[in-house]
């Protein structure tokens, strides 16, 4: 993990002492973890508030486990409850420009168009 995320992981950190996975299942051992996009060297971007969230170990092993897509879904809807549905959708918009395949920013879109977050 570089410098930037470990930063990152500790600002978000700071202000989140429980897990957020809203299936939570009583475990231990709260830790920063990558949810709607994995981290991935070659995108920073990725390193952000909206993309992080606090997991227990129990939590990150079933979201882990889960479809990738059902996993990310989770994610995204956990932040869309934290930081709003506009939001959201300005982050994911930013994003566009960074990349050449847009698949996967415009399933996501779709999703929080579909939301009653």
């Amino acid at each position: 993990m570089n410098k930037w995320t470990r930063l990152t992981l500790d600002e978000i950190a700071k202000g989140r002492h429980k897990c957020e996975c809203p299936t939570h299942k009583k475990g231990i051992g709260l830790e920063g973890h990558h949810g709607i996009f994995g981290r991935k060297k070659a995108h920073p971007e990725y390193n952000v508030v909206e993309n992080l969230f606090m997991l227990c170990n129990t939590c990150n092993a079933e979201l882990r486990s889960m479809d990738n897509r059902k996993g990310r879904l989770i994610a995204l809807r956990a932040a869309t409850r934290r930081y709003g549905r506009a939001h959201m959708v300005a982050w994911l918009e930013s994003l566009r420009a960074m990349h050449k395949d847009h698949s996967e920013i415009e399933w996501l879109l779709r999703e929080l168009e579909g939301s009653d977050e």
